[in-house]
């Protein structure tokens, strides 16, 4: 096998493997979106007790945060493979002296962004992980309202108003350590 097929190949694999990393990662959001949406449903009817919906809502949480971090591990292996691609391309093009493949990319790259201004910051990979972010952060929002129903409905009124003052703070600042973590990532 020529040296030049052999590099096109391990470009090609290289390729393939993050096709199969998107469709993993789509998978997996479709997947979770439909519990997601089943899940909340199931919350809007009203022959659910108050323990169950607290932990429906945990449920909303954990999987919310799962699919936040499996999406950053995806993007993660995703971009191995792009840069180990980009690296066979490279040599690829020093083979071929007629045309430049680099030039080829990086003009078809620069069209691209002209055309599509507003759109240059936003990657698919923090479209992906604000999804699973909305889904963690409705499930937080949710633990918290039924929480505070469901002590509402064992202590006097006086003590709840103060109860549900302190979760709330305790809430805004668990929250805003998690966009923060999130932000960063």
């Amino acid at each position: 096998m020529e040296k030049n097929d052999f590099l096109w190949k391990l470009y090609v694999s290289e390729r393939e493997f993050i096709r199969h990393h998107e469709n993993q990662r789509t998978s997996a959001s479709n997947i979770m979106a439909a519990i997601a949406a089943g899940l909340i449903v199931a919350l809007g009817t009203d022959q659910l007790s108050t323990e169950i919906r607290i932990l429906i809502s945990s449920l909303l949480t954990g999987m919310g945060l799962f699919g936040f971090v499996f999406c950053g591990k995806l993007y993660a292996l995703i971009k191995l493979h792009g840069e180990r691609s980009y690296q066979y391309l490279e040599i690829l093009d020093k083979s071929y002296t007629n045309f430049d493949i680099k030039e080829i990319k990086n003009k078809a790259k620069a069209k691209n962004k002209d055309e599509f201004k507003g759109y240059k910051n936003l990657g698919l990979n923090k479209i992906w992980k604000l999804f699973h972010l909305f889904i963690c952060l409705t499930g937080v929002g949710l633990f918290f309202y039924y929480l505070i129903s469901f002590l509402t409905s064992l202590y006097p009124l006086s003590t709840v108003s103060l109860l549900k003052i302190q979760l709330f703070f305790d809430g805004a600042h668990v929250l805003g350590h998690l966009v923060l973590t999130c932000h960063r990532l």
